[in-house]
């Protein structure tokens, strides 16, 4: 326990560390100034979802280094220890660009061979799992915040080009296993043309011994 010590300023304490990473809150851009004071200088404007370091507390004040090394003091009240939303959603993005090619590789390759058929599936269950991870992540991503409606609507576009792509692969199982019956008809009626050949043979000879008497 920190006797002596305000329980809003006790929960700082723990929740910010010195020297700890964190961020202007994603609600609205605020003042770095000089002295830990209302009154103080106003070094810089620090916008939404500025990265900043703790280097030192003072009441309801905190001295933060940003990224480019500057150093002012800014009210605690006003930066968080989780990052953004909006760099959270740019980092889902960039996720998500990179399973949506992963994703388009696959479907390439169900045009290659059925051979590759099997091969294709293992990863086409290997990313639909990532897929489904990262659907999870993005809901839960969405109950906290309403400025995703860019990043719904390319949700939904992916989740069609998965189904279409699931379409395919059965499509081409389909058409993989009908192959199959199709060439085991072809040897079932080769075999039954063998036996009536090795049939009609065997019966030429006694018809023309026949005749000779």
């Amino acid at each position: 326990m920190l006797h002596g010590i305000p329980k809003y300023i006790s929960f700082f304490v723990l929740a910010f560390p010195l020297f700890a990473s964190t961020y202007v809150t994603d609600s609205f851009t605020i003042n770095l100034r000089s002295t830990p004071a209302s009154n103080g200088r106003i070094i810089q404007m620090l916008p939404s979802g500025e990265a900043l370091e703790i280097r030192e507390r003072q009441d309801e004040w905190s001295r933060v280094q940003t990224a480019s090394g500057r150093e002012g003091w800014v009210l605690h009240r006003y930066i968080i220890s989780r990052a953004p939303w909006k760099n959270q959603a740019a980092a889902q993005q960039r996720q998500r660009e990179r399973y949506a090619k992963q994703l388009e590789k696959v479907r390439d390759s169900l045009r290659v061979s059925t051979s590759e058929l099997d091969a294709v599936q293992r990863s086409f269950t290997r990313l639909k799992g990532a897929y489904d991870s990262l659907d999870t992540e993005y809901h839960a991503l969405r109950d906290g915040s309403q400025e995703y409606l860019t990043l719904q609507h390319e949700h939904e576009e992916a989740h069609k080009e998965l189904q279409q792509t699931l379409q395919e692969n059965n499509e081409l199982r389909d058409e993989n296993n009908r192959l199959k019956a199709d060439s085991s008809k072809v040897w079932v009626l080769v075999g039954g043309g063998m036996v009536l050949l090795g049939f009609a043979l065997a019966h030429v000879p006694r018809k023309q011994k026949k005749r000779r008497w």
